[in-house]
């Protein structure tokens, strides 16, 4: 999303590299791997993504970012417009997950291109481009509601839930503090925690890694 504002702090990279090490056995047998970051609104599910990126870049890994964010059917203005009118507007069907997927699917399936959107935030508008993933080994999918999708390799869930993470809010300048706010974020964090018990990887309140289901990673 263009506009957003991400703080990059020293112990995430300590938390992405050992990610790295931990997923690099597994990936030798897929020549293409994603990995979907799930977790509510600032738990640091885009510093995880920035960084987890920075250290496949660090290897000479390909690979690109996904942003649920660039996925919501409605502009930022527009779709807080329609939140305002009913909390049943709040959940996945705010977000074209049927494009993100097909953008994963593309990209496992190996396609050298995939199409998909882009929101301005400052603009509050969508626009749509095209990015060559032919060089990409890795697909870094991150965003609230990423662990409903199929066909991902290793899910991590970021651990902290939005009671405990409205300084990072704060910081990144996306939503002012309200009671209608903490609504819309209670319903996310009801949708998200259900996946939780689901996780490959957990990544805890203190950006402490903790190994969750190893067995189930795909390799």
């Amino acid at each position: 999303m263009k506009g957003d504002i991400i703080t990059i702090k020293p112990e995430y990279f300590h938390t992405s590299e050992a990610i790295v090490q931990f997923l690099e056995h597994k990936m030798t047998a897929s020549d293409k791997y994603v990995v979907c970051i799930a977790g509510e609104s600032g738990s640091g599910k885009s510093v995880t993504a920035v960084t987890l990126s920075r250290e496949f870049d660090k290897k000479n890994i390909g690979n690109l970012i996904l942003h649920m964010d660039d996925y919501f059917i409605l502009p930022p203005e527009k779709n807080h417009q329609n939140r305002l009118k009913s909390l049943k507007n709040v959940g996945k069907h705010e977000v074209h997950l049927d494009i993100l997927q097909k953008n994963l699917d593309d990209f496992k399936q190996k396609k050298n291109t995939i199409h998909k959107p882009l929101v301005d935030y400052q603009k509050n508008t969508i626009q749509e481009e095209e990015v060559d993933v032919s060089e990409c080994r890795v697909l870094i999918v991150e965003g609230t509601y990423v662990a409903s999708l199929k066909h991902y390799d290793t899910l991590i869930f970021m651990e902290r839930t939005y009671k405990e993470t409205y300084e990072n809010r704060k910081q990144r300048n996306r939503e002012s503090a309200s009671d209608f706010i903490e609504k819309v974020l209670e319903k996310e964090h009801d949708i998200i925690s259900a996946y939780k018990p689901f996780c490959h990887i957990m990544i805890d309140k203190n950006y402490n890694l903790v190994i969750h289901n190893p067995e189930n990673i795909k390799s």
